[in-house]
């Protein structure tokens, strides 16, 4: 599906240390659809909707990191199972 670099290292009895590089371009994609999916919520100075990207950045960055992180988790799991 995505084109990521994973590698594993074994650590100890039953524990693996598992890692990954995300491709920019992935990555870049999943940010605009965590903006499309939040366009509707607030945004002072605009209207519901209306909001620019760049505000929407400033306004929700920990939100839209947070849903990025766990899709690019949810991309490495499926890759890796």
């Amino acid at each position: 599906m995505s084109e990521m670099q994973i590698t594993t290292e074994d650590v100890e009895y039953c524990k693996v240390k598992v890692g990954y590089v995300a491709d920019s371009k992935v990555v870049s994609k999943k940010a605009k659809e965590a903006i499309n999916n939040i366009r509707s919520l607030p945004v002072p100075g605009f209207r519901p909707g209306k909001a620019t990207d760049v505000a929407i950045k400033l306004k929700y960055k920990d939100r839209i990191n947070q849903w990025v992180s766990g899709e690019m988790l949810n991309c490495a799991n499926d890759d890796i199972i």
